[in-house]
């Protein structure tokens, strides 16, 4: 049987039209299998260099990451650590400031692991910070201001791994080894500042430069001491523009610092290194002038030695006399001696330097000029009581509008100045009396008006400090002028109310009369003094409202002072009388408030004190 189909398809593929097509499929399926070779050995080229990458970076990762994958009870204890850190009160810090015990540790930086799931700061604003510019002959010039960024995190969310420095073992202040960033623990938090970078590109962290003398938290350059509460520093507006570090959303840190036109700084060695798990710290026998060593760009850690030797051996007994436990009372209420005041922990202040933020233009109260000490009838009395509590005082410097809110936010700060007690003031602080004046006039001496009060100050241009109580005086008198208004000048210093008077802008000024007699001496015939006195009321240095004990270790000293003479010689020194300017006894707030202690005078020996024929108040 002939196969028909089977010749028609034969003749149908012989056929010269079917021949090309049947030869141009062909062709075209050689070359897709072709393409598919490629593409499938060019796809396992990329897997073998993806999974080579992988290989290498994936055991760097877990280096550099060390912690990250601990298990669930890792992470319990790292929560416990920041606990920890969190509880440290500012009593705590405030210690750092006792008997320099070598045995009492500083704060320690926990374990960052726990943090890296939190990059976002609390808050992001500024601060200023004082830097003096370095020179070629080693001198230091006067503190130039700089505004920094500043990050607040709470202490669970830091974004550093570490390593951290320490330059001040003593205060609270930590760099990160690697961004420069410095870390400022306060009980409001922690507040990371970007570094200063010098005109050649270096990069110094701020921590460095407040160990070095270039830098400082204050305009009188003077150093910070713990607690630091940065909120007498810190605000929260942010700030705009170019040039400023901004906060990079991936590492929670701030991208680049302040650029500066400063050369090289002299900056010393850190003391101490902290690792971002290890809680022991370096032995103090560590060569300092040792680098940290890196292995291929990551950081490679010292061993870690104990930092402290106890003392195993009972220790010797030793024979001492004492008094009997009668001299001194534990309520502070027996003996006004040196001993009871000193030896009490109820009557002393707790921490060892303290600090007082002051002015710099309110001679002869205090006054203070380039890199002096300051001086004046405020610095001998402070000199006086840290003689008798065997503590410092370190002062700082602000505007006089300033100071009722720095002492308010900061427990363990004092003020004082020529700072007036009132009612409306001691809802905010208390106030310790050591001094009282009134309120009085001065003018050019080529002033002819007459001044004899506040109801002749209606038509005149006066002007006042900014938050004085005689800016209130002023302003309260304004309400009663009428068609006929006054004038008001505020200013922030007492220098800018002195030009405003020389250079004719303002007519006459107010000021305590105590304050007026040494600007009038000072004037050399240029100013005098008019009208007469009015509201005699006591200065009082200013404390927290939460820190009594404080502000009572104070009113005792000063109560000390003046039954053992002492205060009486200080204002003869400066020329005012105790029957004019003298108080008796020390007192917290105009309501007398009580503080246990027999240093107190009796009416008796006030009435005699203050009934003295001694030197007037110089007119």
């Amino acid at each position: 049987m002939i196969d028909k189909h089977g010749d028609e398809e034969a003749m149908a593929i012989n056929s010269p039209e079917l021949k090309p097509r049947i030869l141009s499929n062909s062709q075209w399926s050689r070359t897709l299998r072709s393409f598919e070779r490629k593409h499938f050995y060019a796809t396992l080229l990329v897997l073998v260099i993806v999974g080579s990458v992988l290989a290498v970076a994936i055991p760097y990762y877990r280096v550099y990451n060390k912690g990250s994958f601990n298990n669930e009870q890792e992470d319990t204890n790292s929560a416990t650590q920041v606990e920890e850190l969190e509880n440290e009160t500012p009593e705590t810090f405030g210690s750092l400031n006792d008997e320099p015990n070598k045995d009492q540790p500083s704060p320690r930086l926990r374990s960052a692991s726990s943090y890296r799931k939190h990059k976002s700061p609390e808050n992001v604003g500024h601060m200023n910070v004082y830097i003096r510019k370095p020179t070629n002959e080693g001198t230091q010039r006067r503190p130039h201001q700089l505004r920094f960024p500043v990050a607040r995190y709470n202490r669970r969310r830091l974004p550093f791994h570490g390593p951290f420095l320490s330059f001040t073992p003593r205060v609270p202040i930590f760099v990160d080894r690697l961004t420069r960033q410095t870390l400022i623990f306060s009980p409001s938090g922690v507040y990371i500042l970007p570094p200063v970078i010098n005109f050649y590109g270096k990069m110094f962290s701020v921590a460095e430069l407040i160990a070095s003398g270039y830098a400082s938290l204050v305009s009188s350059g003077a150093p910070p001491v713990s607690p630091i509460n940065m909120l007498s520093y810190y605000q929260s507006i942010p700030l705009l523009g170019p040039g400023i570090p901004m906060i990079s959303p991936t590492t929670g840190s701030f991208d680049g610092g302040i650029r500066t036109n400063y050369k090289s700084f002299k900056t010393r060695k850190y003391s101490r290194s902290y690792s971002q798990i290890d809680d022991s710290y370096e032995s103090d026998e560590q060569d300092e002038d040792e680098d940290e060593e890196y292995d291929n760009g990551y950081y490679k850690r010292r061993k870690s030695y104990p930092r402290y030797k106890y003392n195993t051996q009972k220790p010797k007994t030793l024979t001492t006399t004492t008094r009997s436990s009668d001299t001194c009372s534990s309520d502070c209420d027996t003996g006004c001696t040196k001993t009871c005041l000193r030896s009490n922990a109820k009557c002393r202040p707790k921490l060892k330097t303290i600090s007082i933020v002051t002015a710099r233009d309110q001679a002869p109260f205090i006054s203070q000029t380039g890199d002096d000490a300051p001086v004046g009838l405020d610095v001998d009395l402070m000199q006086s009581i840290a003689d008798l509590y065997q503590i410092k005082f370190v002062y700082q410097y602000a505007e006089f509008s300033q100071f009722i809110s720095m002492v308010q936010n900061d427990i363990n700060l004092i003020s004082i100045s020529t700072h007036t007690d009132t009612i409306v003031r001691e809802e905010f602080v208390n106030f310790a009396h050591f001094f009282k004046t009134g309120v009085g006039f001065f003018t050019l001496s080529t002033y002819t008006e007459t001044i004899n009060g506040l109801s002749d100050l209606c038509g005149k241009t006066v002007a006042v400090l900014t938050s004085s109580i005689q800016e209130i005086d002023v302003q309260s008198q304004n309400t009663k002028c009428g068609s006929n208004p006054i004038t008001i000048i505020s200013v922030a210093s007492s220098t800018d109310r002195l030009k405003a008077i020389e250079d004719g802008t303002a007519d006459v000024a107010l000021d305590d009369q105590a304050v007026i007699v040494a600007i009038v001496q000072e004037s050399e015939g240029k100013l005098k003094e008019v009208g007469q006195p009015y509201d005699i009321q006591p200065f009082g240095i200013l404390c927290n409202k939460n820190n009594k004990q404080l502000c009572c270790a104070l009113v005792n000293a000063i109560n000390y002072l003046i039954k053992k003479g002492t205060y009486e010689d200080i204002l003869k020194k400066y020329s005012y009388s105790f029957k004019n300017n003298g108080i008796c006894p020390s007192q917290i707030n105009l309501n007398g408030t009580s503080c246990s202690s027999k240093c107190t005078p009796s009416d008796s020996e006030c009435e005699q004190k203050l009934a003295s024929t001694e030197t007037q108040l110089p007119s």
